[in-house]
């Protein structure tokens, strides 16, 4: 009898250690209870300060609530293998950064979150943000990213070599870019009138051919996203003059047909190219660098088209997605980051890179200043892949799946009949069927 009593406390005392832990400690989160911790992913910028001033701002709210924040900044090439993979496999961050475009893809997969709620507290406690913003985020009428910041696309030109062909000013045109790059281009010196890139995976040229092909009146879709508008004289036309920078007045590079996003930065930065179009990052550059072609470098807005100027509007966004284990936790770090005076000091100290997203602050001193206010200005010409409607999913596929780079890529000498296929070997959406042009 003893040796069995022996045993029947030894078997107890071994349980309890386990009957202790699950049954839940001050380590534990009750049931029915968020978990004290939150995973972000974010996008590596072209500005370290700005993403250590976010990570400094992330941790400081970890500390403020006693929880847990795990980030992760991830480069643009990398973000959306990385996030549908995690959207496969239904394993999703809490918080997940994602360009306009990502919300109209992802809408309609429902993975993302209505925070329509939660904007409307923002607006109330620091004002009303760009109507343009607010519109990027929306599909059927309600908000599903939080706008953190835009950019815009702006013109660079350099002084001494327009200066060298005669010109004085910067082009007030597409064609005058056209005349004036014939002109600069001098291959024997390497140096080229126009530095842009279609690679593959190039997003910027995405940007810019969208930039020229609304300046040409046209545009891939009609007012809704059913309405294809690819065929159209206008954006051949605009495809024309793209393709005719390349193949035939050869004011481009010869290697950036294969340029990524950096491949203009660096072009320009080596003295390579004469004129260009890239947010503030260049000039950030140059300026830490103590370049010698700071002094010879001068911005101004995109030239016009036909029917005016055209910026393809970029807008970054924070969303919560729908499998987020403590979706309250996220929202208190979104109105964390939009503290209106941190948010102030956040954007300005990184000004003109990233333009703010709440109307007040266009007054400010610091956007009133001629050089940043040319980039808070420029909103007002912001047009998105949508145009002239909004940005849905089926719009915003062909944007990320980079099939206008895949239309240059493929445009010969001679007129080309047939589909052109994308990137990955896939035939294109409809909406850039058609859109094959010869030089």
């Amino acid at each position: 009898m003893g040796k069995r009593m022996c045993v029947f406390l030894i078997a107890v005392l071994m349980l309890v250690p386990v009957v202790l832990f699950a049954s839940g400690s001050s380590e534990q989160t009750a049931a029915g209870e968020e978990p004290k911790r939150l995973e972000m992913w974010l996008r590596k910028t072209f500005s370290p300060d700005s993403d250590a001033q976010l990570q400094a701002r992330i941790d400081e709210f970890a500390a403020d609530k006693g929880v847990e924040v795990s980030t992760e900044f991830i480069s643009v090439n990398q973000q959306w293998t990385k996030m549908n993979a995690a959207i496969e496999a239904g394993v999703h961050p809490d918080i997940a950064f994602l360009p306009y475009t990502g919300i109209a893809q992802y809408h309609d997969s429902g993975v993302l979150q209505d925070i329509s709620p939660l904007i409307e507290e923002l607006e109330q406690a620091n004002g009303k943000m760009v109507p343009q913003l607010i519109q990027a985020v929306t599909q059927d009428g309600k908000q599903y990213g939080l706008p953190l910041r835009a950019t815009s696309q702006i013109f660079y030109w350099r002084t001494d070599l327009l200066g060298e062909a005669g010109y004085n000013a910067p082009p007030e045109t597409w064609e005058d870019v056209v005349e004036i790059g014939r002109k600069v281009t001098n291959p024997s010196r390497e140096i080229y009138g126009f530095g842009i890139g279609s690679g593959k995976n190039c997003s910027d040229f995405e940007w810019v051919m969208r930039c020229i092909i609304f300046a040409y009146g046209g545009s891939l879709w009609g007012e809704t996203d059913t309405e294809v508008r690819a065929n159209s004289p206008e954006v051949k036309e605009a495809f024309q003059l793209v393709a005719d920078m390349f193949n035939k007045h050869k004011i481009t590079p010869p290697s950036a047909k294969n340029w990524d996003d950096s491949g203009n930065n660096k072009a320009y930065l080596a003295g390579q190219t004469a004129m260009t179009i890239n947010p503030v990052s260049i000039w950030r550059a140059l300026e830490r660098d103590n370049s010698e072609l700071l002094p010879k470098t001068k911005l101004t807005l995109l030239p016009k088209g036909p029917e005016g100027r055209y910026i393809t509007g970029s807008c970054s966004t924070l969303t919560i997605m729908s499998k987020a284990q403590a979706p309250k936790l996220a929202r208190e770090m979104f109105k964390y980051i939009h503290d209106k005076e941190w948010y102030t000091y956040w954007i300005e100290i990184t000004a003109p890179l990233y333009t703010p997203v709440y109307s007040y602050m266009k007054d400010n001193p610091t956007w009133q200043k001629p050089f940043n206010k040319m980039f808070i200005d420029s909103i007002e010409s912001f047009a998105f892949i949508g145009q002239p409607g909004t940005t849905t999913t089926r719009t915003a596929i062909p944007f990320n799946s980079r099939y206008c780079n895949a239309t240059l890529q493929r445009i010969r000498r001679r007129p080309v009949r047939r589909r052109i296929r994308g990137a990955a070997g896939e035939g294109p959406p409809e909406a850039c069927q058609g859109t094959v042009v010869h030089s």
